[in-house]
């Protein structure tokens, strides 16, 4: 009988051949990702190493622009003094870091016993899992492989523990596992897996008495991170789970590990109910294997279980609500995915090897090859959707956060291009459409182009009645006009749909801006006009519309608009610019005691302005009231002296018969005291 040579053989050669085929496999799968920009969050970490490099203890400060994950925050500053602002590079990183994490995910299912042809497959199959993606594509995500890296670390340290009883690797524990707490909390919950691995080695006393200790720090260590960092954005979302939506969440992340770990059957913003159920039966499954004689297959199944727990904090509407990432649950089930890629693995290994059976030729060892190979195509495929995905993604950020307009409207249109499969197609055209309009650059081909693909879609429609509304046709501008108040009232004009009547608003302000960046004024006017039918409370389209009249000597027009701004209002400190700006306005029409009354009105709010003195003493001055305009120029002096009021004053107090103080203040300032 001729004998069976095994396809791997555990040496040195063979860990070295791995990291190379690993490493090739990276750069089949995420090579593109150095031309890939920085995100919104990435550019503001970038700030915060500028200014740790200005200042190293500011690592430790809790006014960053991103607390509360000191070892990200340290190998970020790291990268910076590196290479700078260089986008290409950091992406680079974090594919490095996952290259490393996927490498020693298979150390670690060795040291558990698992066969190396299994292991082989389990790191190959985490390093190109298309379902955490976004953990890999996103700069600022480096906190997952980061921590998972660690958390490796961790349980290999315990695996040498338990097997020498040496303390060093016991220290290596703790420090690994507390440390990976520093990249991100959901390292804690490691924790758990060496409970489960202490409680299928035989439960010794001793062994838990050490492990005990440790939770109790790794809970402290992130309970003082909540506590010291309260401001971080998802601390604020964190909650106690509601007991359905936290069930509802989980099956989804379990359901994702399976539906999209290196295809992409599902659209991927949104939950659907045929998930649940899916994830329902991936949770029979991981329970199924925990119960595996296989030391190595029930500590997956159980780290599968466990590591998407940490996120169930967060609820569910964190995910649906509007303008929430369509990828946000792929970077959450990051670590849940290393244990679902060994237990693939497990899987397509076992089917291989019952398929190979005791044949002449290694069915077994082709299949597993062949199965490589095209799930390796197959996930390289699906990347190349989740690239789209990605650019929406970063070009949504940078529209909501209003950043890098420029870097926006090229991600929106690199995504508008790519494969449409799993893009929000139609908000992506209606985001580019708007960072277009309030550029001031051509939009009628982009809303053309979007309204052929989403006909009905009303954003669209709405957005295409606005380009209208502000040309320069009157014919078109009616029909624009005509459109977007079907739109917003209906057919009746009696149902009137609350969030399009925001949103018309909200399209014709960014018209107006773009239109401000041509120079064609009067079409901004008549943007803000149109704005503000739809919402005449909106303080801030009043303002941009007195702001823009008064700029174009329209004067009469910006005191309305201004009074309407001090009606509407509520901050103190705003309307004193309004006053001001009154008084400005009404000084151009000539209505010199309609401007002191305002000037009145600003210091009222704000009595410590040397510049509204001087501005109220020269409007007196110029009223003839002289005796007023003196105490308003000597109040400006002792805020703050400066040679313009003594000039002035100088003058006022000669026209009163102050020959002798005029001087003096007249040389004051010649002297240029201030």
């Amino acid at each position: 009988m001729t004998k069976k040579i095994p396809l791997l053989q555990d040496s040195a050669g063979f860990w070295t051949a791995y990291a190379l085929v690993l490493v090739v496999l990276a750069a089949v799968c995420f090579g593109r990702l150095a031309d890939h920009p920085f995100d919104v969050d990435d550019e503001l970490y970038l700030q915060d190493c500028a200014a740790v490099s200005a200042d190293f203890f500011r690592l430790f400060s809790a006014e960053k622009l991103f607390p509360g994950r000191p070892l990200v925050e340290f190998v970020l500053w790291g990268g910076y003094v590196f290479w700078g602002e260089d986008a290409g590079k950091f992406h680079l990183l974090v594919v490095f870091l996952h290259v490393l994490a996927s490498f020693f995910l298979a150390v670690l299912g060795r040291r558990l016993g698992g066969s190396l042809e299994a292991i082989f497959l389990g790191g190959a199959l985490f390093l190109i899992n298309v379902a955490h993606f976004r953990a890999v594509y996103w700069i600022s995500a480096v906190a997952y492989p980061l921590a998972l890296l660690f958390v490796l670390a961790g349980l290999l340290c315990h695996e040498f523990y338990v097997e020498t009883g040496k303390k060093p690797f016991l220290a290596g524990l703790y420090a690994a596992l507390l440390a990976g707490v520093l990249a991100h909390a959901s390292a804690a919950f490691a924790w758990f897996v060496c409970i489960f691995i202490w409680w299928r080695k035989g439960r010794d006393k001793r062994h838990f008495r050490w492990l005990l200790p440790l939770g109790l720090l790794l809970a402290v260590e992130a309970a003082g991170l909540a506590y010291l960092f309260p401001q971080v954005s998802q601390i604020r979302q964190m909650g106690l789970p509601v007991i359905g939506e936290g069930l509802q969440l989980a099956l989804w992340f379990w359901s994702r590990l399976v539906t999209t770990a290196h295809w992409l059957p599902v659209v991927l913003h949104g939950l659907k109910l045929w998930e649940l159920a899916v994830g329902f039966l991936a949770l029979l499954a991981f329970l199924f294997v925990v119960r595996s004689r296989s030391l190595a297959l029930s500590v997956w199944g159980v780290w599968t279980l466990v590591m998407v727990l940490p996120f169930l904090v967060h609820p569910l509407s964190f995910f649906k609500e509007a303008g929430s990432d369509p990828s946000t649950v792929s970077r959450y089930i990051y670590l849940g995915s290393a244990g679902s890629s060994m237990l693939a693995a497990w899987a397509l290994h076992r089917f291989c090897t019952r398929i190979g059976g005791n044949r002449t030729l290694p069915f077994d060892k082709i299949g597993m090859l062949a199965s490589i190979l095209v799930l390796t195509a197959s996930s390289v495929a699906a990347f190349e959707k989740v690239e789209s995905l990605s650019f929406y993604t970063a070009g949504r950020n940078h529209y909501f956060k209003q950043t890098s307009t420029k870097l926006g409207i090229d991600l929106l249109k690199r995504a508008v291009d790519g494969d449409g499969a799993v893009v929000p197609l139609a908000d992506a055209y209606y985001f580019l459409g708007n960072f277009l309009l309030q550029e001031g650059e051509d939009v009628a081909s982009v809303v053309a182009e979007g309204l052929h693909l989403f006909p009905d879609e009303r954003l669209l429609l709405l957005q295409n009645g606005v380009v209208q509304a502000t040309a320069r046709d009157e014919e078109v501008r009616k029909r624009g006009v005509d459109q977007v108040d079907l739109l917003v009232q209906g057919e009746d004009g009696r149902r009137i749909d609350i969030e399009l009547q925001q949103m018309a608003a909200n399209i014709y302000a960014r018209a107006a801006k773009g239109y401000v960046r041509k120079g064609a004024y009067e079409r901004c006017i008549l943007a803000l006009r149109q704005a503000l039918r739809y919402a005449p409370q909106r303080v801030s389209l009043v303002h941009f519309l007195a702001t823009i009249l008064e700029n174009t000597g329209r004067h009469k027009e910006a005191i309305a608009a201004f009074e309407r701004c001090v009606e509407l209002e509520k901050d103190p400190a705003k309307n004193f610019t309004n006053y001001m700006r009154l008084a400005v306005n009404r000084h151009e029409q000539g209505d010199l005691s309609g401007a002191v009354d305002a000037m009145e009105n600003s210091l009222r709010i704000d009595s410590g302005s040397a510049d509204v003195h001087f501005g109220l003493g020269n409007l007196r001055y110029q009223n003839g009231q002289r005796e007023l305009a003196v105490a308003a120029y000597r109040e400006a002096i002792r805020i703050r002296p400066d040679s313009r009021v003594y000039t002035q004053l100088a003058a006022a107090l000669e026209e009163l018969g102050e020959t002798e103080e005029a001087e003096e203040m007249r040389r004051k300032g010649a002297e240029g005291v201030r």
